[in-house]
């Protein structure tokens, strides 16, 4: 009988140790879910499409989002997240920072007008970021209601194609270094000349 009630005490012991350890790793499991965060970065792609040479014509983007309580890029305003992008490239938006679950909603737009020499793409792309609750990220783009893997943007212009400033002076200083790179050979065949007429004179006036 001793035996009995020993043994029944130690079981209930190990049940309310065992009940402990697993408050206490339900407890650190939804800490660590508090505290932790992902994040995603966008990547925005720019096509200038140009009669000739590649344009280095800049449009500038604005990123917003559809709920007051989703997250945004650092540098954000109250208006979103603008930024402009200059010739055929990319562009890295982000990091965005997710601490909770939940979906949330973007939608990225042209915010630069159109000219007369220059139209702009107007695809607005709306941006779905689903945060699962263990902070694992998926991500759908669409733009009326079409899905998209990329968020890229091709822009038509038309006028005198703007090059880069730096490759603009090679240019011109191409054509002036090649007409001084052949009189300065003209110069030193004169004076080859000029040494080997002497030469031959000094030969003839000794003999």
């Amino acid at each position: 009988m001793h035996r009995t009630i020993k043994k029944m005490k130690l079981i209930k012991f190990f049940g309310v140790g065992l009940l402990l350890v697993c408050l206490l790793g339900l407890s650190f499991t939804t800490t660590v879910h508090a505290t932790g965060q992902t994040d995603i970065t966008l990547t925005v792609q720019q096509t200038i499409v140009a009669d000739s040479t590649p344009s280095r014509e800049s449009v500038t983007y604005r990123l917003i989002s559809l709920a007051a309580y989703a997250p945004m890029p650092v540098a954000s305003t109250e208006a979103g997240y603008t930024f402009t992008i200059s010739g055929n490239a990319d562009r890295e938006v982000g990091p965005i920072a997710f601490a909770t679950e939940g979906i949330f909603i973007y939608e990225l737009y042209v915010l630069s007008e159109d000219q007369t020499d220059f139209t702009k793409d107007r695809r607005v792309y709306t941006i779905e970021v689903h945060v699962t609750d263990d902070l694992r990220v998926f991500k759908l783009v669409s733009y009326n209601g079409n899905k998209s893997t990329d968020l890229d943007f091709t822009h038509i212009y038309s006028g005198t194609p703007i090059v880069d400033e730096v490759q603009d002076e090679e240019q011109k200083q191409l054509p002036r270094t090649g007409i001084e790179s052949n009189t300065l050979l003209w110069l030193l065949l004169l004076v080859l000349v000029a040494i080997v007429g002497i030469y031959v004179a000094v030969r003839i006036r000794k003999f």
